[in-house]
């Protein structure tokens, strides 16, 4: 969520509110993945779910329902994301691993495909996340992390190749 952030503090100020909302939907699933009660901080979420945008409203939606205990709501409102233009990968993968989340493992997998395929292959979020515990076991998701590996490295490598460490100011063992 990190670049998302970013991009609201550089666009209209109203964006920030939703952007700080969004950001507190994923605090209230790390607490609910840390055995805290979630479902107390989702309250706050259905304030948010009036003044954001379509795409972010419906996120935040299947998120607040998900730590409400509302499995339905939150699939619909999943399944409402998977019709629409959602496009951004780091967005899918979030919505990827909340599948996983709900148990919903196919539509999972290849939602995190989708994600991959997209852009986002971030592959030590991947392998720690333990919102994907339900499909970590499956051949599919097997292939899935080192497909996301391969493609880590081939963008190391060009960052590498490319000067990125010097363009940027960075020293090698800083990433």
């Amino acid at each position: 969520m990190g670049h998302i952030a970013h991009r609201a503090l550089a666009r209209d100020p109203r964006d920030r509110y939703a952007t700080a909302e969004a950001m507190a939907a994923e605090l209230c699933a790390t607490l609910l993945l840390d055995g805290i009660a979630a479902q107390a901080h989702a309250r706050p979420l259905r304030r948010s779910e009036e003044i954001i945008w379509r795409l972010g409203r419906l996120y935040v939606i299947s998120l607040r329902a998900l730590l409400e205990g509302n499995r339905e709501e939150s699939l619909q409102a999943c399944e409402e994301l998977r019709k629409a233009t959602f496009r951004d990968p780091e967005e899918i993968y979030y919505l990827a691993r909340q599948l996983s989340y709900l148990g919903e493992q196919d539509w999972a997998l290849e939602t995190l495909s989708r994600a991959i395929k997209h852009g986002f292959f971030c592959y030590p979020a991947m392998v720690r996340d333990p919102w994907l515990h339900a499909v970590r076991t499956r051949p599919e998701f097997t292939a899935l992390l080192r497909q996301a590996n391969d493609l880590q490295r081939e963008a190391t490598a060009a960052f590498a190749a490319g000067g990125g460490e010097t363009r940027l100011g960075l020293r090698p063992e800083a990433y």
